[in-house]
């Protein structure tokens, strides 16, 4: 099994806050395993069997694989190099919850005969049942269309169906189910996840009544339904992990089936947080700039924020400044993180930590200006580097110059 022990040495990873090298990441693990804790007690309310997983794609750092693995989670992955690392991280293939596009003929063949609950997705995947015992027991299941646009339209990216699982409605799902079927194979499941702009209660009432619908017009006999993942972080003001066990619950006829829930974002959100230092102040005219040597592709690759959670971290006695423009290290005209208003001036070498980001974006990050940045987990009392800085070294890594 992969052990970062052997690529940092622990001593000298241990640090206090002001000695930490910005740009980087700080992962608070408490907090994560208390969101499983939490996410936990409330499909444990609501469900006589359920599985909790961690989304990969999501974060697929190795310490936050580990930490999942520790906390007893299923890893979910949706490719072939997901699935080799959740196998190098330790995760059993019979702890493994299969998805997506990207599978490989190999990995599914492993996963299937290994006991991972395989989720199929492309029409591919039909013919790599060719290469499966016909008389195993296996966890086969099929991903189904989600149409939110008719189902509920104000969480659906206005206009667009999904483009993922196979449709009911035209007889997609049917004719695979068939070929299943005439191959000697058994659906025992159905893969629910449909991505929303809300990340609304309505969104998972709309999905579980359309698949309990689905599920009893097509006399499918199932051990286990896939929610997916898509929630909200459990926040004040958002959707709780008991509104989502309870709308899935009241909606859907889950009987003794279990149900997979599959949550990143939900899990990550808040333990995630992001540490940057100013690094040159200029005045442009009437605005105040600031660069930082953190960047908005770290944090903000869509360009889609446009405020945060902060703090200035050990500025005091100084004037208050109106409006001072935090920017980013790359050449991006709009790396432009966010605006701050009526604070303590900013000076050359002062930090500022954002709450909550990370989550998604550390794994989005591109090796553009400034490579990956470090990334800290902090056990209530000190920090650990868990990632180095990338150099040159990383990024040569497996390439070679010339031939």
């Amino acid at each position: 099994m992969y052990d970062n022990k052997t690529m940092i040495d622990k001593e000298e990873s241990r640090h206090s806050l002001n000695e930490l090298k910005t740009p980087c990441f700080i992962i608070n693990a408490q907090k994560f395993c208390d969101q499983v804790k939490a996410f936990r007690g409330s499909l444990n309310s609501c469900f006589r069997s359920h599985i909790l997983a961690y989304s990969v794609k999501t974060n697929s750092l190795p310490y936050l694989l580990n930490l999942a693995r520790t906390q007893d989670l299923y890893a979910e992955v949706v490719s072939g190099d997901e699935y080799g690392l959740a196998r190098k991280m330790g995760f059993p293939i019979n702890r493994i919850i299969y998805n997506g596009p990207m599978k490989t003929r190999e990995t599914f063949v492993e996963a299937v005969k290994g006991g991972a609950y395989v989720n199929i997705e492309t029409k591919r995947e039909l013919d790599w049942l060719d290469d499966l015992d016909k008389t195993q027991d296996c966890s086969l299941g099929i991903r189904l269309n989600i149409d939110l646009w008719k189902l509920c339209p104000s969480g659906a990216y206005t206009g667009k169906n999904s483009r993922f699982g196979f449709d009911a409605e035209n007889g997609e799902l049917q004719d695979a189910l068939s070929v299943i079927n005439r191959k000697g194979f058994r659906i025992k499941g159905i893969h629910l996840h449909r991505t929303s702009t809300t990340r609304s209660i309505e969104v998972y009432e709309a999905i579980c009544r359309y698949a309990d619908k689905v599920i009893k017009d097509n006399k499918l006999d199932l051990s286990y339904v896939d929610i997916g993942g898509g929630f909200s972080e459990n926040k004040p003001g958002k959707p709780g992990y008991d509104d989502y066990a309870n709308a899935i619950k009241n909606n859907m006829d889950c009987g003794n089936i279990t149900v997979i829930f599959e949550p990143g974002n939900a899990l990550l959100a808040d333990p995630v947080d992001y540490l940057m230092s100013v690094i040159d102040r200029k005045n442009v005219g009437d605005a105040r700039i600031l660069t930082c040597d953190g960047s908005r592709m770290d944090i903000d690759p869509f360009y889609r924020k446009e405020s945060y959670g902060y703090e200035l971290i050990d500025i005091t006695d100084r004037k208050k400044e109106p409006v001072q423009e935090l920017c980013g290290c790359t050449c991006m005209e709009g790396d432009r993180i966010f605006t701050v208003r009526d604070e303590k001036e900013l000076c050359i070498g002062d930090r500022i930590i954002l709450f909550g980001e990370g989550a998604y974006t550390m794994t989005l990050i591109p090796n553009f200006i400034r490579f990956q940045p470090a990334v800290y987990a902090y056990d209530g009392t000190r920090y650990d580097q868990v990632r180095k800085k990338w150099d040159a070294s990383e990024v040569m890594q497996s390439s070679v110059s010339e031939f």
